[in-house]
């Protein structure tokens, strides 16, 4: 879905339907060996189907040999209306 062609689209004119790409053959298996990945657990616990997905992945990650690490964001879900929107703006200014 994000690497496929979108006739609606603007930014995707003139590209056409080109042929699809095998992301997968680009992979390599070891890419996450050594790497350290914080982990946002504290933001879990109101679905358990999506809990269940979640630390599927985490352990995905973790048979990838990556260590993975417990993050906590002390001040989580005390962030006010201006909070939010100062980080809104700055998360789409950042994802550029």
């Amino acid at each position: 879905a994000i690497a496929g062609y979108d006739k609606a689209d603007s930014g995707a004119a003139g590209t056409g339907n080109r042929a699809k790409i095998d992301y997968l053959a680009h992979l390599k298996k070891d890419a996450l060996r050594g790497a350290r990945i914080g982990v946002l657990r504290q933001e879990g616990g109101i679905n358990p189907a999506v809990d269940h997905q979640f630390e599927q992945a985490v352990a995905a990650i973790k048979a990838a040999g990556a260590t993975v690490v417990d993050a906590e964001i002390p001040t989580a879900r005390q962030w006010g209306d201006f909070e939010t929107e100062v980080m809104l703006y700055e998360v789409k200014d950042g994802v550029k």
